[in-house]
């Protein structure tokens, strides 16, 4: 969405700001020279009536600039569109960003595999010393226990190692994080600057022109309120 000055001055100053003014004016000569006509009392309330409608779709159109800001607090830039733009601008930063994510993801994989992997052994050891313990022939149940220990240790040896090569593995993981989170936050800056000084220099192209057009209307208020309690 482009809150920029042509999309808020078409607002601004559109038909309707006119349309006020010819009701002002319209209001201000029936003030002037209304009072020695016939027709004052019903040319003055259908001017009234014009310049009520007009303020009404005035005060609507406002509100609808007012929600598209609100809407624009929320659209203006987002942290995701930020790494989006700066990928777009540098071609080295989106090659090495593509790759961390995929690597992020890999680093995820292996640690969800390293957990059922423990969780499933544990439970199948257990079962297994259950069925051992159900024999009733005393020689093979110590047999098959005896086997069942044997395996375990041999499981324990490789869950070691496997524990040893994720500590190792999250630590060239940390340091690269931190490289690439620097990294985020470098492109990510140039960026949200770059947006931010273009989005204040529209706002203070659009103060300037408001700022035109409350002034207008300013004195022709004040005019009109001045011939009415004359």
């Amino acid at each position: 969405m482009n809150f920029g000055t042509r999309n808020f001055s078409g607002i601004v100053n559109s038909v309707l700001l006119n349309r006020m003014r010819t009701v002002i004016a319209i209001v201000i000569f029936i003030a002037i020279t209304g009072c020695r006509s016939d027709d004052t009392s019903k040319a003055l309330p259908e001017a009234r009536s014009m310049f009520k409608e007009v303020l009404i779709e005035f005060n609507a159109q406002r509100e609808k600039v007012k929600q598209e800001f609100e809407e624009g607090k929320n659209t203006l830039l987002t942290f995701q569109e930020a790494m989006k733009t700066a990928q777009d601008k540098d071609a080295e930063f989106a090659k090495v960003y593509t790759k961390w994510k995929r690597i992020k993801a890999e680093v995820k994989q292996i640690h969800e595999k390293f957990a059922n992997l423990v969780s499933g052994a544990d439970v199948l050891y257990a079962e297994f010393e259950n069925r051992a313990n159900s024999i009733t022939n005393e020689q093979l149940k110590a047999k098959m226990l005896q086997r069942i220990n044997e395996s375990k240790e041999n499981y324990t040896i490789r869950l070691k190692q496997g524990r040893n090569g994720i500590n190792k593995l999250d630590d060239a993981n940390t340091k690269v994080w931190d490289t690439m989170t620097a990294l985020e936050i470098s492109y990510g800056l140039e960026v949200v600057e770059e947006k931010l000084t273009q989005t204040f220099q529209e706002i203070d192209m659009m103060i300037e022109s408001v700022m035109k057009e409350l002034k207008g209307l300013s004195r022709e208020s004040e005019l009109l309120l001045t011939i009415r309690f004359e």
